[in-house]
């Protein structure tokens, strides 16, 4: 089974030195797909693809310089936008957590512990599900040189999601 997208997650995840496998299956996990606005309990939606929380609209509109509305609209109904959204808050929150892969992952769905390890193990057993994927391009090189986590994902996030 291909994965919806393959080519804008192998970007976004380049850019933004991810594990290539990462974001699919996330995506797996999270089971979103373009037009998603699904409620939550606390009345913040999920959107789009990877299921981005309506919370990270004000962050992205900040870093992109897009109105809020431009970027829910976008992530909403633009997958290869919905997808490097995605791949900025697991940098994010790789950084956060010093490198943890596994713990940015739980935090991209929950900061809740409990929910966190739930949402891991999920991820987990879709990772370990992937159908063996093409590997990237050896010549993709990020756009935008590091000084420091914090600076390039906010550059990378300007650059990428702004197109």
């Amino acid at each position: 089974m291909p994965i919806p997208f393959y080519a804008c997650m192998v970007a976004a995840a380049t850019a933004f030195h991810l594990p290539i496998h990462a974001l699919p299956a996330i995506q797996l996990a999270e089971g979103g797909w373009v037009g998603a606005a699904q409620p939550n309990k606390d009345g913040s939606h999920d959107l789009g693809l990877m299921q981005v929380n309506t919370r990270w609209i004000k962050p992205v509109s900040k870093a992109t310089g897009l109105p809020p509305q431009t970027v829910a609209t976008r992530l909403i109904l633009q997958p290869c936008f919905n997808i490097t959204v995605a791949a900025f808050i697991l940098r994010n929150y790789l950084d956060e957590e010093h490198g943890n892969m596994w713990q940015a992952i739980g935090d991209y769905h929950s900061h809740t512990p409990g929910l966190a390890i739930v949402y891991k193990l999920r991820v987990m057993q879709e990772a370990l599900n992937l159908p063996p994927l093409p590997a990237p391009a050896r010549h993709a090189k990020p756009h935008v040189k590091a000084h420091g986590h914090h600076h390039r994902t906010e550059a990378l996030a300007a650059e990428q999601l702004a197109d």
